[in-house]
């Protein structure tokens, strides 16, 4: 969400391959930031904050986060390495295929 939520392009998710598995990596690149902080007011996981002024040398790219992913059996999507093959979606849908549900963390309360 903070990716899709930068005006300037400036984050960026790659998938790299590391010794066989995959691994999603979260890079900062701070040459083309605005400061404009939609991805600081939008990331689900607070991975993102606004820091002190940055010297001419700190304007670069950098690594922000790194979480080892799996590939679903079933929808073919990435998503956090649990040990499990299914995503969390597709094993919500297998229990209760003709359920109606929100993703989690936006049930009601």
């Amino acid at each position: 969400m903070c990716v899709s939520a930068c005006p300037t392009h400036a984050l960026a998710l790659e998938n790299v391959n590391e010794k066989g598995s995959t691994t999603a990596v979260l890079i900062h690149d701070r040459t083309i930031c605005e400061g404009t902080a939609r991805c600081i007011e939008l990331c689900p996981e607070g991975a993102i904050s606004r820091g002190d002024t940055l010297s001419l040398a700190e304007m670069k790219r950098v690594e922000v986060a790194r979480v080892q992913t799996a590939k679903c059996r079933k929808c073919q999507s990435l998503f956090e390495d649990d040990g499990e093959d299914l995503c969390p979606t597709c094993r919500r849908v297998e229990q209760d295929p003709f359920g109606s549900w929100l993703p989690p963390g936006f049930e009601r309360k």
